[in-house]
């Protein structure tokens, strides 16, 4: 089944959690390295290359981007 837009997302489980946040500032980017890693959803992959979700296509193109 192929899939041109994004799914309407349902709500398949729900827990309360606790996060604890340092306090911490990222230097400027004048005043220091700065590298930012943004990894791709594979589920965009499959849209963008016009295949259908986790197919054998779409596992051979997951494979090239990792």
């Amino acid at each position: 089944m192929q899939k041109e837009r994004y799914e309407k997302e349902r709500l398949i489980s729900q827990e309360k959690i606790h996060i604890h946040i340092i306090n911490y500032v990222n230097k400027s980017v004048k005043e220091g390295e700065f590298y930012l890693d943004l990894w791709q959803h594979p589920s965009n992959w499959a849209r963008a290359h016009n295949v259908d979700y986790f197919s054998d296509e779409h596992f051979e193109i997951i494979d090239h981007y990792t």
